[in-house]
Parts: structure tokens; sequence; C-alpha cells
């Protein structure tokens, strides 16, 4: 599942992706994935960080609550050593800038057998 308020982005991620994946769902922003979430199971979730509506790092934090097993990147161009913490404190297992989506389908592939843990921070 890609997770962008761009639909250009969205669309150059699904190109990274292609040689891959076809199976690709995707959403406009945090609230969109919140509710499309439970009809498609993804295995994986790369999510920016920034979006209207329902932010990124929000996002993160209510699909774990209700999918404790949702295996979810974060997908930025903001990319700092803070929003990478906050977002695996939220419940991401990886980070990854934008300007390296080329590294995108190794980052998957070595992430693959990372599973989801309790957050860190607690429950708002």
């Amino acid at each position: 599942m890609i997770v962008d308020d761009c639909r250009e982005m969205r669309e150059l991620i699904r190109q990274t992706l292609e040689p891959w994946t076809r199976d690709v769902v995707e959403c406009a922003d945090g609230d969109e994935v919140v509710q499309r979430f439970a009809e498609c199971r993804p295995d994986w979730t790369l999510m920016d960080y920034r979006m209207s509506r329902v932010d990124g790092l929000s996002a993160i934090r209510a699909l774990r609550d209700r999918w404790p097993s949702a295996r979810i990147m974060l997908l930025t161009g903001h990319d700092s050593a803070a929003v990478r913490h906050e977002a695996l404190l939220r419940g991401a297992l990886s980070c990854l800038s934008k300007d390296h989506l080329t590294e995108l389908p190794d980052r998957l592939r070595d992430a693959e057998g990372l599973q989801p843990t309790v957050s860190l921070t607690p429950q708002p």
C-alpha cells in the first residue's frame, strides 16, 4: 500500500516497485489508509510523512493500534534524525528518504524479517 498525497509521487513509488509487485493499493492521505487497511491487509504500507487531514505519524500510530502486525515504512522528503526517531517510536519498522527511492526494493527486502514491537511512547 502506497500512502502519499501527491499522485505523481505515488506513481513514482509504484514504478520503483513494478519489477517486484503489481498488486499495489494507493491512498491519498492518512485518513484513507486507516479506512482501507482492513480490506486490503497489505504486506507493507509505505507512508508519507506530511499529508493533509491525517499526517503520516498519526496514521502510523492509528494503524499499529488497530493492527499491531502492520509493517510500515515511512517515506519522507523531510528526512531528519528527529522524524525517523518519532516514526520508529510510533511503530514504523523503517524509514527512507524519498531522495533514495531506488533503494526501496532492497530496504523492503532487508526489513522483511522485522516484526513490529510495542511502541515505546504512551498511547494518547
